[in-house]
């Protein structure tokens, strides 16, 4: 089965078939799994979704959970309240990692009430021309948290899956 194509230990998985041929071959519900690390995570948050509609399109029972590891915000709070209603997740994160703080919640620049300066004004134009616009949405995390505390003294090391998640 699927099980034969993962590796265990190194937590990597790679199916030789796509999720609809593997929705095609599945008699009644299936269970799929979906976790990741640090930009991993966050792919996984998209792909765990991306499943789940399809279960869902294909009116296929599909229980989808989602586990991810120093996961940064993936998305506004549209996706974010999507994702925690279709998906069981679980946010695991080291309070010392910085990852799981990026990108910040908010993209915009500190607007009148802390009269700006043409300094403030010219980093707004900058990060709109590299961003596309400054961004009204906030970003939100997905899942329930798990978090625990782990200083290695280091920010790498803060967020090594082999050194802190593991």
């Amino acid at each position: 089965g699927i099980r034969d194509h993962c590796v265990t230990g190194v937590q990597t998985c790679a199916l030789p078939i796509s999720l609809g041929e593997l929705l095609a071959q599945a008699k009644g519900s299936i269970s799929i799994h979906v976790s990741g690390h640090s930009l991993g995570a966050a792919l996984a948050t998209i792909a765990a979704l991306h499943a789940a509609q399809v279960c869902d399109q294909r009116q296929q029972g599909c229980d989808v959970d989602l586990y991810t590891f120093a996961s940064p915000r993936v998305g506004d709070s549209r996706f974010a309240s999507a994702c925690n209603q279709r998906l069981r997740s679980f946010r695991i994160a080291n309070s010392e990692d910085l990852v799981p703080c990026l990108p910040p919640a908010t993209l915009r620049v500190v607007g009148d009430e802390m009269n700006p300066s043409a300094h403030v004004e010219r980093t707004r134009m900058v990060l709109a021309s590299l961003t596309g616009g400054v961004s009204d949405d906030i970003f939100e995390h997905v899942g329930i948290p798990v978090t625990f505390t782990a200083q290695l003294g280091e920010i790498s090391s803060n967020h090594n899956m082999g050194y802190t998640y593991c």
